[in-house]
């Protein structure tokens, strides 16, 4: 009996660390995930005066931390939302794949930049998808475009000296990259094998890869000795009006037709925009019902419906229910068990 009371504890113990603790305080997501120690909760109000955050790390697991972010440049317009990892294999359209090794990278990219709002998270990760083939593909030989929108070489050395991750990465790799004159030559020669190695082992990096990106949809295409020819320019405001539509020539159309010449330089036959559109379509119905938000407790998860913005408490009660029918159906097999022994698109 005491034997069995132990396993009893012992079951107890490892499934609710293992798969209840998924609703924790904090005074941001980061925080409460990272402390298992920290309260449990159904509603903001059971944290005040910090707030309630679901899709945790399950206790008694170990995480890896989001890489810390280096103070760099900060643009107006941010929103405060996140991406978690389901909405990312949904947008991907990768049901179980293990995409969570993007998710701090892209996050954190998407708040240095103002990119955190849904309009521009949708259309953002639209091209994201048709550019890398949906994460898989971060290096165009073609031309060495390489990252999440396969920036070509002869842009690196703007990217290299405005982002503070990339120039340190460019730096390590490179000996004569303190200031990024190493991509001069890169410039010079795009195809030589410093830009593959650089497009390969750097922008294949998803701190890289992301932050290249977004630095792309808020600084790069607007950089006038990148675009001054074209009418490029802050593509989050053009993710703002939505799909848009194609007009004029030289990038003169509107919303995500904007975003898509900014990203290409033309968004006819060969840009794909078929695809791109496709993908935004489906970003958008996936961002729009259920993108989180941290630090706003008007919409963090107990006050929102989605699955995806996290649980309501009638949902937690059903998963904490759940939980306990997993402790008791254990329970049973033990006791039973004891019975019977005894793209290809640049930038």
């Amino acid at each position: 009996m005491w034997t069995l009371g132990l396993v009893f504890l012992l079951l107890v113990s490892s499934i609710s660390n293992a798969s209840c603790q998924s609703t924790r305080c904090g005074t941001s997501w980061v925080t409460a995930n990272d402390n298992c120690s920290a309260k449990r909760c159904t509603t903001n109000n059971d944290c005040l005066p910090q707030s309630c955050y679901a899709d945790l790390k399950a206790c008694g697991t170990v995480a890896p931390k989001p890489p810390a972010v280096t103070p760099g440049p900060v643009t107006s317009g941010a929103c405060g939302y996140r991406v978690t990892n389901a909405q990312l294999q949904r947008i991907m359209e990768r049901p179980g794949a293990d995409l969570s090794r993007f998710i701090p990278a892209l996050n954190n990219a998407l708040a240095r930049y103002g990119m955190d709002c849904p309009s521009r998270i949708t259309a953002f990760l639209a091209q994201v998808r048709h550019e890398t083939a949906s994460l898989t593909i971060f290096h165009q030989p073609r031309d060495n475009g390489a990252g999440t929108l396969h920036m070509i070489p002869q842009n690196w050395g703007h990217v290299c000296k405005s982002v503070p991750e990339i120039r340190k990465m460019f730096a390590a790799k490179f000996s004569n990259c303190g200031n990024c004159e190493c991509t001069a030559q890169m410039v010079s020669n795009p195809m030589g094998a410093q830009a593959s190695r650089a497009a390969k082992e750097i922008f294949a990096d998803p701190v890289a890869a992301f932050f290249s990106g977004a630095w792309w949809f808020a600084e790069g295409a607007k950089t006038r000795e990148i675009f001054g020819w074209k009418g490029c320019g802050d593509l989050r405001q053009d993710a703002d009006r939505g799909l848009g539509i194609a007009g004029g020539s030289d990038c003169r159309h509107s919303g995500f037709y904007q975003i898509s010449c900014c990203v290409f330089w033309t968004i006819h036959g060969e840009a794909g925009m078929g695809q791109r559109i496709a993908y935004y379509n489906i970003a958008k119905s996936v961002i729009t019902g259920g993108a989180k938000a941290l630090g706003d407790d008007s919409k963090t998860f107990s006050e929102t419906t989605p699955v995806e913005n996290g649980l309501t408490p009638a949902q937690i009660g059903l998963t904490a229910a759940g939980c306990l029918i997993v402790v008791a159906t254990v329970i049973v097999v033990v006791v039973v068990s004891i019975n019977k022994k005894g793209k290809e698109e640049s930038v």
